[in-house]
């Protein structure tokens, strides 16, 4: 993997005091998954601090993981069960870095108040505190704005929902994807655009056509307040992308000189769930080309990664 060159001197001015990053609940799970743990520990690096963090798609056999991550490395560190006042929780949806603590989302249940939640979480042991309760259903695929201190998310029908007031507040702003017409935000993250000015941010989406089983992925810059996003690029190959759940995670300090994005595989059509990845430009090429990493075996719906 291919480390930014710039200067550690240059890296401190840049980006010293700045932390942040880059998916539905429908019931309780009643027992601890099995936790696959690497020999590279967590130590004492602590939650958001250069390392990724990505939550995985619930399905039949196994609820959702909260998976710590090294995206340098490309290593998996530890992967837990949320767990909130004493109930384990089934199904995450989001997952973002304010500062040095790791919050997540939670989506929909019908059997008690436990739905569409706003949790802060301990990445280590799983543990969860209570923020707040969504007005405006399930939010996936969070990230968090330092320079205002709001979370941004998703929600159906292509709505952009920003957390505001201590994260207390939920509000939603409409808007529409040009040159996709039926297609479907997949993926949300904060990227940095410029060497020189450090509070240079923007706000990027994936989207997946939602005619076909393996579309075209394309990426957009959407505005702060919704409205029209703006095409950027597609992201290739469609065959380990499209139709998956495309959640993307974005670091400054890995890869290229203005980072690199993390970018969820299509689990029903490649040979491994995980992870891809490519290099973030200003502004991109018209096609970019991800390549796999080696973290396999998870089928994430978000990923979140600090600056």
């Amino acid at each position: 993997m291919r480390i930014s060159q710039l200067s550690s001197a240059a890296l401190a001015i840049l980006f010293a005091g700045s932390i942040f990053t880059s998916c539905q609940k429908e019931d309780l799970a009643t027992s601890n998954p099995t936790q696959t743990v690497s020999t590279q520990q967590v130590g004492d690096r602590g939650p958001g601090v250069g390392l990724m963090y990505g939550v995985t798609a619930i399905k039949t056999s196994a609820p959702s993981l909260l998976v710590t991550m090294d995206p340098a490395a490309e290593t998996v560190l530890a992967n837990v069960q949320v767990n909130y006042n004493g109930n384990l929780i089934n199904d995450l949806r989001g997952v973002c870095c304010v500062a040095d603590q790791v919050y997540v989302t939670t989506g929909p249940n019908a059997v008690d108040a436990l739905n569409n939640l706003l949790l802060r979480v301990d990445p280590q042991t799983g543990q969860a505190n209570f923020i707040s309760q969504s007005t405006v259903g399930t939010v996936s695929d969070i990230d968090y704005n330092p320079f205002n201190g709001n979370i941004y998310g998703l929600t159906k029908n292509n709505r952009l929902v920003t957390i505001v007031n201590g994260f207390q507040n939920y509000g939603t702003a409409a808007f529409t994807l040009p040159f996709s017409t039926g297609g479907i935000a997949q993926g949300l993250s904060f990227v940095r655009t410029s060497l020189i000015d450090p509070q240079a941010i923007s706000l990027k989406i994936t989207s997946v056509d939602a005619a076909a089983t393996v579309g075209t992925v394309r990426f957009y810059q959407l505005p702060l307040t919704g409205g029209a996003a703006t095409f950027q690029s597609v992201i290739n190959p469609a065959i380990a992308l499209a139709g998956g759940n495309c959640g993307i995670g974005y670091i400054s300090n890995v890869g290229g000189p203005l980072g690199r994005i993390f970018i969820n595989k299509n689990a029903s059509t490649d040979a491994n769930t995980g992870l891809n990845r490519f290099d973030f430009a200003n502004p991109l090429a018209a096609n970019v080309l991800s390549v796999d990493t080696n973290i396999d075996l998870f089928n994430f719906d978000d990923l979140s990664t600090t600056l």
